[in-house]
């Protein structure tokens, strides 16, 4: 199982052109987790007392996933292999260290503003489980940018993988409407030399 979901992820990372423009580097991802994986996070994700609030977003409308769930440590075990974090280092210039997953889903009001992650990523990647219009992730050049270098469509079992630098502006595409939630998972790769004592605010972002 495990092993089915790792041979996935690759092939749909290896099957996506590496962008780097404006000193980004990112893919947009289709086909990420084989079909049993994408029904067994589904399945977690339908079940809402597998959820909490993240207290560190407390005044978004988001709920995360428990640290004990399974899936959770399913999640760390899958992104955390071997072949999966020396494909990220050859393609993003970067030595990546422990790997943190979520399980989010976000609800009607969500968005968030145009922004840069939290430094001690490296690299971070999101993968859809769910299909809508203007609900994916924009990346644009600064923060005053009209038009985005790329949209990732809010897609199921789709995404991207995108280097976390100073150039990295993105944000959510619009806004969670009335009715509609809207789950993913999250993945960030943490710098090599990360230590938890150079950042007093581990507050982590995603679109």
């Amino acid at each position: 199982m495990i092993k089915e979901t790792v041979n996935s992820i690759l092939r749909s990372l290896e099957n996506s052109k590496v962008n780097r423009i404006n000193g980004n580097i990112y893919q947009s991802l289709e086909n990420v987790f084989d079909n049993t994986f994408v029904n067994e996070i589904l399945d977690t994700v339908n079940q809402e007392e597998n959820f909490v609030v993240e207290h560190l977003q407390k005044k978004q409308a988001r709920v995360k996933l428990k640290y004990d769930n399974i899936l959770q440590n399913k999640l760390k075990i899958i992104f955390s292999h071997l072949s999966i974090k020396k494909f990220i280092e050859k393609n993003y210039d970067m030595k990546v260290g422990d790997v943190v997953p979520s399980v989010w889903i976000d609800s009607e009001g969500y968005h968030i503003q145009r922004h840069t992650d939290d430094g001690s990523i490296a690299v971070a990647m999101q993968v859809y489980l769910k299909t809508a219009k203007r609900l994916g992730t924009q990346i644009y050049a600064d923060m005053d940018s009209v038009d985005p270098l790329v949209t990732f469509d809010y897609k199921l079992n789709c995404g991207y993988v995108m280097l976390n630098c100073d150039k990295s502006f993105h944000q959510t595409e619009g806004t969670v409407p009335a009715g509609f939630k809207r789950p993913s998972v999250y993945i960030r790769f943490r710098k090599a030399d990360y230590n938890i004592k150079d950042y007093k605010e581990n507050v982590y972002y995603r679109a």
